[in-house]
């Protein structure tokens, strides 16, 4: 049933119902496997044999789909790899990003009741409360802070606002810039892996300055962010997210092709 629900999620993507299904098996494959049991041991002989059941079975889930969802149907993988892009590794960081999520509090209010007229306002105001709130700042780690909080806010207000003149766009990419200069001067892996999983579930085709920035990391910087790529590129796998995972392939190469120009330069002058 699970490879039915992936070939129907293959030929329509936005098909949330195989997802939710699909969580579904695999948490209570999960938990049976937990207590030391397979799926055939819930069933009785004549249940396994019962051509009628099967048939029922199969058009309520196939058919009728889920109506009151589990939590794992809630919390799909892709979900909770999109969640966990967008804050989950904060509290690892030298200073909590969320410490400065208040701050955009107000404009995010704003941006769910906005027209389209209202996106150069956002844009304006997203920019000036980090340039204002970054003057306040000498540590280089809260300012840190303050900017990834930013790109998160800009994100999820991205869903709510109509940005065809792509004002809040280029806020974003202001701000993106500064942070991977913040980034560039703190050498933490966590912020490497935080930056990833970034680039590759954020949606709306924001994080143009990311690519260039991983094409100039030192090779110290690029062989971690290899190791950080494969371990994502490895859970994405698992859960068979074909356009993340195609995302992320393409950041290991651009990754890979950094480091191999690195080595033939290094080469050239030992030559």
């Amino acid at each position: 049933m699970r490879a039915d629900f992936r070939t129907r999620m293959k030929k329509s993507p936005s098909d949330s119902a195989s997802e939710a299904m699909i969580a579904q098996i695999d948490d209570l494959e999960a938990r049976l496997s937990s207590l030391g049991m397979t799926p055939a041991q819930l069933l009785d002989d004549e249940e396994r044999t019962s051509d009628w059941l099967k048939k029922k079975a199969f058009k309520r889930v196939w058919h009728d789909g889920p109506h009151a969802k589990t939590h794992a149907m809630r919390h799909p993988p892709r979900r909770v790899l999109e969640l966990r892009a967008l804050r989950g590794h904060w509290p690892r960081f030298p200073v909590d990003p969320g410490q400065y999520e208040r701050l955009f509090e107000a404009v995010m209010r704003d941006a769910k009741f906005s027209r389209w007229s209202d996106a150069s306002s956002i844009a304006m105001t997203f920019e000036d409360t980090v340039e204002r709130e970054n003057a306040r700042l000498s540590c280089p780690h809260r300012q840190l802070a303050l900017h990834r909080a930013a790109l998160t806010a800009v994100i999820e207000c991205m869903d709510h606002v109509d940005d065809s003149g792509a004002d809040i766009a280029e806020a974003y990419r202001a701000i993106e810039r500064r942070y991977l200069d913040l980034v560039r001067e703190a050498p933490l892996d966590i912020l490497l892996r935080d930056l990833l999983e970034l680039a590759v579930w954020e949606g709306y085709g924001l994080t143009d300055a990311t690519e260039p920035f991983l094409s100039t990391l030192s090779e110290d910087r690029a062989n971690v962010a290899m190791s950080e790529l494969a371990r994502i590129i490895a859970e994405l796998r698992t859960h068979e997210l074909e356009y993340a995972l195609g995302t992320a392939r393409r950041l290991r190469s651009l990754v890979l092709s950094s480091l191999r120009e690195q080595n033939d330069a290094e080469v050239d002058q030992d030559a």
